[in-house]
């Protein structure tokens, strides 16, 4: 059983706020996690399959399987306790100002990611990821951001391969106050000790190009 699947259970059934302080505990080391085995994918599922009708075999079956993969990576790469809300997203635009990271990946796979967050969450990834005192969200913090994408495809694309699929990636895309715009989509909700963000899976292209 892995530590993530510990957190996950942990946090299970618990209301926003009590979830958020457990993670915190989590990351400060003074959360007694649980040895009852949880199967952590069950919560992926609960939360992707409200978007789904069967006729979206291929996206459910690839949303499954990236959101799984984030998770069993992202937190370690974040330095940050992580746990899926299973209750399924009911409005697809965030409140407030936001920014959505994306990136295409194509091949044997053909999905596009990303991360879409509210300002004061998106700013706080950042900064773990980087290790950097970001003030603002600026080109560096977004870039930040956009190399965390990068680094997470990179290993799921070594995944992929280990199954005989092949999968390159696009150049990340960066937009302010855009709600994801795919007509096929999914967005499950992760708890983090500071906030929540959403991971955004569909079939194209969810953000506009800059020009």
């Amino acid at each position: 059983m892995s530590k993530q699947e510990n957190i996950q259970l942990l946090v299970e059934d618990k209301s926003p706020e009590e979830r958020r302080r457990l993670l915190a505990q989590v990351e400060q080391g003074t959360a007694e996690l649980p040895l009852v085995p949880v199967f952590a994918e069950n919560n992926v599922a609960a939360a992707v399959r409200h978007y789904l009708s069967s006729q979206d075999a291929e996206l459910l079956k690839g949303a499954l399987s990236y959101v799984k993969y984030f998770m069993a990576v992202s937190g370690e790469i974040l330095s940050t306790a992580i746990a899926v809300d299973k209750t399924p997203v009911k409005a697809k635009a965030l409140r407030g100002k936001t920014h959505i990271v994306s990136q295409v990946l194509v091949g044997d796979v053909n999905l596009v990611t990303g991360i879409y967050a509210e300002d004061g969450v998106f700013l706080e990834l950042a900064k773990r990821y980087a290790g950097e005192p970001f003030e603002a969200i600026d080109e560096m913090a977004i870039d930040a951001l956009e190399e965390f994408l990068n680094v997470v495809h990179g290993g799921y694309a070594v995944e992929l391969a280990k199954g005989g699929r092949e999968t390159d990636m696009d150049i990340p895309r960066w937009a302010e106050n855009t709600a994801p715009s795919a007509p096929q989509q999914v967005q499950v909700s992760i708890d983090t000790a500071f906030g929540s963000f959403r991971i955004v899976v569909a079939e194209e292209e969810f953000i506009p190009a800059r020009h």
